[in-house]
Order: structure tokens, then C-alpha cells, then sequence
């Protein structure tokens, strides 16, 4: 049976169930990824920490959706939300409004955990009580295999118990799938920015960091799955957000700092339109990027050697990267944690 709840339909908890919170709430939000639901469902289910509760909140979806969701409703710790869309910040929004737990843990609905993934990160916030966010190393896969494992390990060797200034100075790195969070530190900072299309992530983990420490768990426990309709391929809009986000959050930051994170910025787009076969477009971007901070070395020299190669060219090396653990890939992968 669903009730209505402002305009949103709330899938009822099964009879027999108690009302006692959960220590962690997991919030999946998806809109049309039906394909891929399942897996990601599965994935919190399967954790080796069960006191949890999975909502599934739809963001309006056109797709087989609910009936992939109907699938998993018998486990009375899965609880189905639908809403009119609304975009992804007010989904998950809406997810933490309705949960219960002490924690809140993000899963896109295109991503995989490893099954230790929720004990692992609990253990960190019990070594830590100070910690109000815990993120993890994730691997990157598309339909074709692993395309990056471990891929942020070189990063969390140095950044392991990053502060607010090692957040804003380089490119987010922490990925939504892997982070959890206190409650009290998200009632603390608000949800998440729904005027921003993209870039929401990186703007809650600065605002986090404000307020709380941040540590992360050095091992691969998520899966990030890459395909055609992932958010990030639209480049303007990546641009746009990431922009908006930095300087939403620059109070106290100085103006030649700004300079260089904004410069940054237009490189990581630079990377991706390599990578989406735009090359015009890049060095386009590259350009902007220089003519803000004229000093990112190591993020012109990347983007430029990308430019050469290609873009196809440039994916087939990164999955030997990942296949290699010769000396050059220990370098690329030690430049990559710097960019």
C-alpha cells in the first residue's frame, strides 16, 4: 500500500516491521536507469553491515522502474519513493528527508558496492568520532571491463584525512557512491544545492569540510559504472556547475587561489572533451584555463599529451594502465593523483 506525502508517492512499510532506526539509511535516486537499478539494489542488500534500509527514490522515470524496484520490496528494509522529477539534488534530498538512519550513505542507481563496503566505513567513523564524512577508493567499468581500479590510491596516500583546502585547491575526487555521512553533520550543512545540475557532490563535501573532518578508506569498495547517459558527458554544464560550486564556497579563499582552482577547472573539462572526441573543443577550454593561471604545468602537460593521442587512443592506454604495474604506469598514475 502508498500514501501520498506532498505530491510524493511513499511505498508503506511492510506489517511487522518495528520503527526502530536503522544505523545506516542508503539513498538510491534514479531516474530511467532500470538497466542498471537492480545491481545497485542488490549491491546495499548485500552488505555484511544489514542494519541499514535501502529508498529507492524515483525521480519520475518513464522506464521500467518500478517494477525493478517491486522486485526487492519483500525485504522489509527496502522502501520505494516516487516523485515527479525534479533532477538529482532533490531526490536525494527527498531520500534523506525520509530516512531514519544515523547515517546516510549515497548510491547512484549505475553503481556497485563491494559488500564490506558499509563496515568498512562505520569502523573509520568509530576510530574517529570528529569524522562526519567518510568517502572510499572506487574502480572505474563500462560494459567492456574495468577501465581504472583503485584509481584514486595514489591521492588517499596523501590526502587520507584531507581539510577543507586540499578539497577546494584540486578536482573532487570523491565520487557520491562511496561517501557516507553523519546525520548531524548533514542537518548541520543542508542538503544538497538543487539549483546546481551537476557539481552538487563536490559542493556538499566542501561545505562538510567546513564544519567536520573527512577521512578516506584507501580500498577499492565501489564500482563506478560508465555509459552513455552519465551526467558528466554533458561538458557545458559540467563547466557551468563547477564553476558555480567553487565560488559558491571560495569565502576566505584567496583571489589568486580562485584564479587557479578556476583554471583548473577548464583543464578537467579540456580532459574530457579529449575523451569525448572533441578536440577543437578542448583546446578551446585549455586555452581559458591558461589565460586564468598560467602555472598548471602537470594539468597542461596531461591535456596536451591526451590532445596528441586522441581520444581513443588515450582509453586504450589507460586500460593497459590498469592492467600494468610496470614503472610507467606507477608514474602516469603518480602525475594523475597530482592533477
Amino acid at each position: 500500500m502508498a500514501e501520498c506525502l506532498k505530491g510524493v508517492i511513499v511505498q508503506d512499510m511492510p506489517p511487522g516491521k518495528d520503527n526502530s532506526a536503522p544505523a545506516v539509511s542508503v539513498i538510491v535516486p534514479c531516474y530511467n536507469t532500470a538497466q542498471f537499478l537492480g545491481d545497485a539494489i542488490a549491491s546495499a542488500l548485500g552488505q555484511t553491515c544489514e542494519d541499514l534500509e535501502v529508498l529507492v527514490i524515483d525521480d519520475g522515470s518513464t522506464d521500467s522502474t518500478p517494477e525493478v524496484t517491486a522486485s526487492f520490496l519483500k525485504d522489509p528494509r527496502v522502501r520505494y519513493v516516487r516523485q515527479d522529477n525534479q533532477g538529482l539534488s532533490a531526490a536525494r534530498n527527498k531520500g534523506i528527508e525520509l530516512s531514519r538512519g544515523e547515517f546516510v550513505a549515497l548510491l547512484d542507481a549505475d553503481d556497485i558496492w563491494e559488500p564490506e563496503k558499509l563496515e568498512r566505513q562505520l569502523t573509520v567513523f568509530g576510530n574517529l568520532p570528529e569524522c562526519g564524512l567518510v568517502f572510499s577508493d572506487f574502480a572505474t567499468f563500462d560494459d567492456r571491463g574495468t577501465i581504472a581500479a583503485q584509481k584514486n590510491q595514489a591521492i588517499l596516500e596523501r590526502l587520507s584525512l584531507p581539510e577543507f583546502s586540499q578539497l577546494f585547491s584540486r578536482n573532487n575526487f570523491m565520487y557520491p557512491s562511496t561517501v557516507i555521512v553523519r546525520r548531524t553533520v548533514l542537518e548541520q550543512v543542508g542538503g544538497f544545492d538543487t539549483s546546481l545540475k551537476s557539481a552538487e557532490d563536490y559542493d556538499m563535501w566542501l561545505r562538510v569540510a567546513r564544519v567536520s573532518q573527512v577521512a578516506g578508506v584507501t580500498a577499492h569498495l565501489v564500482w563506478i559504472r560508465q555509459h552513455g547517459s552519465n551526467m558528466s558527458l554533458n561538458i557545458p554544464r559540467m563547466l557551468n556547475n563547477e564553476i558555480a560550486a567553487v565560488q559558491k564556497n571560495a569565502a576566505g579563499v584567496s583571489a589568486w587561489a580562485l584564479r587557479k582552482r578556476l583554471a583548473k577547472i577548464y583543464c578537467l573539462n579540456a580532459d574530457r572533451s579529449v575523451h569525448a572526441g572533441k578536440s577543437g573543443q578542448a583546446l578551446k577550454l585549455l586555452v581559458q584555463g591558461l589565460v586564468r593561471y598560467p602555472f598548471l604545468y602537470i594539468d597542461v602537460l596531461v591535456v596536451g599529451i591526451k590532445l596528441l593521442l586522441g581520444g581513443h587512443r588515450v582509453e586504450s592506454l589507460r586500460r593497459w594502465l590498469n592492467d600494468n604495474d610496470s614503472l610507467v604506469a606507477k608514474l602516469y598514475w603518480s602525475i594523475y593523483s597530482r592533477y
